[in-house]
């Protein structure tokens, strides 16, 4: 979820359509499907909220690489995502993707925040697939991502479990985290040592640290850096550090292949 929008507060669901063949394999590139409220430009927070919550909204499903989401909510947002892969059988797959593409063509629902939201309208889309009921009548006060997850737990499909696996997609923020997670202490004080004092990178004592130590502090600063302009753009003295941090990095040349193996 994230703080700055209120209508993912709980999470938010997306559905993607996995062709690895006509894109070589990579996922960014598949096309995923998204439902959310068509808010007008420059809505205020108050209007925002009172709209949602009554209905005065109109939701519509839409549909965009997976790039622009996992961009929007890994890098932006900061907010880690979790890939529920579906063990559909090709009769489902085809009745999903027929369906999708009807709700597509500027089907308009009411949308409410607390109810009739994504995890709604992606829940009675896969109930028309399934032929199962995912949503209970006790959940008649609010729709979560959970309420949709833990149901499908319990479903198969032709004998399998419908759940074929879940993949972590970790955000910017929790990967930087990891990242600094596995740095000795002397490490964590270069980074910290050079974000409070960016001419520290001309000093001798950087200068004459071996090469993979300094591309491992580098990566870091990076990482560092786009979060803290993430969570305020408006200040250009980070932007500037962080060319410089960029401009030091290009100098170094690439990792060692079997160091970055070893982090996939």
């Amino acid at each position: 979820s994230s703080f700055g929008n209120p209508a993912t507060f709980f999470g938010h669901i997306l559905l993607r359509f996995n062709i690895e063949k006509n894109n070589h394999g990579n996922m960014l590139l598949n096309p995923t499907i998204n439902f959310g409220a068509i808010v007008p430009p420059k809505e205020n927070s108050l209007s925002y909220f009172f709209n949602g919550v009554f209905g005065f909204y109109a939701g519509r499903y839409t549909i965009q690489k997976f790039y622009a989401h996992n961009h929007m909510y890994g890098e932006v947002e900061l907010r880690d995502l979790w890939e529920y892969v579906l063990n559909l059988n090709p009769e489902q797959t085809k009745r999903l993707a027929y369906h999708t593409w009807e709700l597509l063509n500027n089907v308009d629902f009411k949308y409410y925040f607390f109810k009739e939201n994504c995890a709604f309208r992606f829940a009675k889309l896969l109930e028309y697939v399934l032929d199962s009921p995912i949503l209970t009548a006790e959940l008649s006060l609010w729709t979560i991502p959970v309420n949709v997850f833990y149901p499908l737990k319990e479903i198969e499909v032709d004998g399998k479990p419908l759940i074929k696996e879940v993949r972590f997609h970790p955000s910017r923020q929790r990967r930087l985290i990891n990242k600094i997670d596995r740095f000795d202490s002397s490490e964590k004080e270069w980074v910290v040592s050079i974000f409070n004092s960016i001419s520290v990178l001309d000093s001798v004592k950087f200068k004459s640290l071996i090469l993979q130590k300094k591309i491992k502090i580098l990566d870091a600063l990076i990482d560092y850096f786009q979060y803290k302009i993430i969570d305020d753009p408006t200040k250009e003295e980070l932007k500037s550090q962080k060319r410089l941090v960029l401009f030091s990095r290009s100098r170094l040349g690439l990792r060692k292949k079997e160091e970055i193996n070893s982090r996939l």
